[in-house]
């Protein structure tokens, strides 16, 4: 979900501690070394050694406080969105009849599909954003 959603991804500021995907899907957490030997820009790893840069794409993988944090907006207190969440998890979702909270199969991916209706007016869909 999160590899595919442009919207997220623009808002990945790289901190010791993230976890990202590298293009062939394996997990990595971003450390301390990584940001003082690499450099980061829009999800790619810029790296130089001698005269060789290497360019990757990476892929942030939100963990739950950071997509708790990105759903909060400035005119609105932390329980109001708090008990949004709760009630929008209740109601169906897309074309399916079922809730969201029986569709998603964590509590990472129903924040994500939450902030992604609410605040981007997408909804998840055949493994894509709609």
């Amino acid at each position: 979900m999160s590899k595919t959603s442009k919207e997220i991804q623009s808002l990945w500021e790289q901190t010791p501690g993230d976890f990202y995907l590298d293009i062939n899907n394996n997990v990595h957490c971003w450390t301390f070394q990584n940001a003082e030997s690499t450099k980061m820009k829009d999800g790619f790893k810029i790296k130089e050694e001698d005269s060789l840069v290497t360019i990757e794409k990476y892929f942030w993988l939100p963990r739950l406080n950071q997509l708790i944090e990105i759903a909060q907006c400035s005119n609105k207190a932390f329980s109001d969105i708090s008990f949004h969440f709760l009630d929008w998890a209740k109601q169906p979702y897309g074309t399916s009849g079922n809730s969201a909270e029986k569709i998603f199969n964590s509590i990472e991916q129903l924040w994500f599909a939450y902030i992604m209706k609410e605040r981007f007016i997408k909804e998840w869909k055949d493994d894509n954003w709609y």
